[in-house]
């Protein structure tokens, strides 16, 4: 994985203390031991993923980061561990990794670009890591929407949003998201792919002439290059519920959704035998971060 790029706008500065200083510089250690702990700066020509000002204690400067690291940290070192279990589905770090891998290189084919926004609708099922992550990958930001939005308000996300791309579950006969999610982006002339989410990846589509999730993963390689993203680049646009107006984007950052993550394991003191209940919807930002993020961290 090449994390090397030419930059020329200063770094991300992390001022952290204590125990959060001391665990976020372990993972980074570990997760990228060709770094060197040197001071700031570094030739202009070359620039490690991140360094230590030892100049100023506690400082992190980050130079890129992609949030997607959380996952191939714990395929690393886990690859044969149970990442995540629905029903009888059981899935290890190095198979999600891997379909994750399938996704972004679909996407790229596809014509998603770095920076490019990529919304999703998905229940609290396996295919929601492995397209988040896979989303990260290609340096996209992901735009999560409730999976109980209707057309008019699907539209409205896509729009407001600037979504390139939409990931849709099929949903069920009370809850039909495909239908409503294609009725939805069918309105928006920016938002120019729609893929749905089949029950099972070989599923034929239930929408004719939109194309599956399966299909965008057929033929992919489950090994991929990650885009070397900013730390300060946008990895996820979480909507407000819209009580007081309609509802508005916050946009959250590599590094903290990283340090949210990390936070939060120390928080509650998650460990990396535990086995996490998901029961929140992923598309909140609580269960993305403190459960789904923060469990992939740990492994």
């Amino acid at each position: 994985m090449n994390f090397y790029r030419e930059r020329s706008e200063p770094p991300t500065v992390l001022n952290l203390q204590g125990q959060a200083f001391s665990q976020l510089l372990s993972f980074l250690y570990f997760r990228f031991p060709t770094s060197d702990f040197r001071s700031f700066p570094h030739s202009p020509k070359q620039f490690l993923p991140y360094c230590i000002d030892l100049s100023a204690p506690n400082q992190i400067l980050f130079l890129m980061l992609n949030l997607s690291v959380l996952l191939e940290d714990s395929a690393r070192r886990f690859p044969a561990k149970d990442a995540f279990v629905f029903v009888d589905t059981r899935l290890t770090y190095a198979q999600v990794n891997g379909a994750a891998n399938q996704v972004a290189n679909g996407l790229r084919a596809a014509g998603i670009q770095a920076g490019d926004k990529v919304a999703l609708s998905c229940l609290n099922l396996p295919y929601f890591p492995i397209i988040y992550f896979g989303i990260l990958k290609a340096g996209a930001a992901i735009v999560p929407l409730s999976v109980l939005l209707k057309r008019d308000e699907v539209e409205y996300h896509l729009k407001d949003s600037d979504a390139k791309a939409y990931f849709c579950f099929v949903g069920t006969p009370e809850l039909p998201m495909a239908q409503e999610g294609y009725a939805g982006f069918s309105q928006v002339d920016s938002c120019e792919q729609f893929y749905v989410i089949t029950a099972q990846p070989t599923d034929p589509s239930p929408i004719e002439g939109a194309p599956t999730l399966g299909m965008l993963m057929n033929g992919q390689s489950p090994v991929a290059v990650t885009e070397a993203t900013d730390a300060e680049d946008t990895a996820v646009i979480i909507y407000t519920s819209g009580t007081t107006g309609r509802p508005k984007g916050a946009e959250l950052t590599h590094s903290s959704l990283l340090l949210n993550a990390i936070l939060s394991t120390n928080i509650i003191t998650t460990k990396a035998d535990d086995t996490q209940l998901i029961v929140l919807p992923l598309f909140h930002i609580f269960a993305m971060t403190c459960l789904m993020n923060a469990g992939v961290y740990k492994g």
